[in-house]
């Protein structure tokens, strides 16, 4: 496996992966301008994994990302990690708090 920091070359996987993970198709075009916009922004960090198989689940590709965005956390003296998951992701929920995260906070949003 593989990590990398996510590029404008990522646009189409980084996308196709945010819409399987939030069940719904987002706009392509609104999602291109924030991605590109966040990733030119030296404060904000996108990483992509590539694993040479086809089985994505349980071998270790998320446990490798949060190792390595602590890390980056770290070297920018950061002094929270915070992660936002849909209320549906309970895999999600408990691999995150499997990495030492807490449930501390809660998320509002609306939609416009």
């Amino acid at each position: 496996m593989e990590i990398f920091v996510a590029t404008a070359e990522h646009l189409n996987q980084v996308y196709k992966l945010i819409c399987e993970l939030q069940n719904k198709t987002l706009d392509k075009n609104s999602f291109k301008q924030i991605y590109q916009a966040n990733i030119s922004n030296g404060d904000i960090h996108y990483l992509v994994a590539f694993e040479n198989t086809n089985k994505y689940h349980n071998i270790g590709i998320g446990t490798a990302l949060f190792i390595k965005i602590k890390e980056i956390a770290a070297s920018n003296n950061c002094l929270q990690l915070e992660v936002c998951c849909n209320k549906v992701r309970e895999q999600s929920h408990q691999f995150y708090i499997k990495q030492g995260m807490s449930k501390s906070h809660y998320k509002f949003t609306y939609n416009l």
